[in-house]
């Protein structure tokens, strides 16, 4: 699946989404990049409704157990947290 976002692609704990438009909606200054995320990639779908806090984003990361946490913000728009950018192939 290939992920967008503005900023530094590298960053340990970084937003994406795979609708490009919403990228540059959400984060409107910056080169836009774009990346798969591997297969590899353990992926956590959170409930409908989830609120992404600094908390649980911090809680998840420590626990180790997730890559990515998956939040949806509308019916066309998801966000995906990449809390390990190993988890990622850099394509531009």
């Amino acid at each position: 699946m290939t992920l967008y976002r503005t900023g530094d692609p590298t960053v340990g704990v970084a937003f994406w989404t795979p609708n490009p438009d919403y990228a540059r909606k959400v984060f409107q200054l910056g080169a836009m990049h774009s990346a798969e995320l591997l297969p590899e990639a353990r992926v956590k779908h959170l409930p409908l409704g989830t609120k992404l806090t600094r908390e649980l984003i911090e809680a998840e990361r420590d626990g180790g157990v997730h890559d990515v946490l998956v939040r949806r913000v509308d019916d066309e728009s998801y966000e995906y947290v990449v809390m390990n950018a190993q988890v990622l192939k850099i394509l531009s």
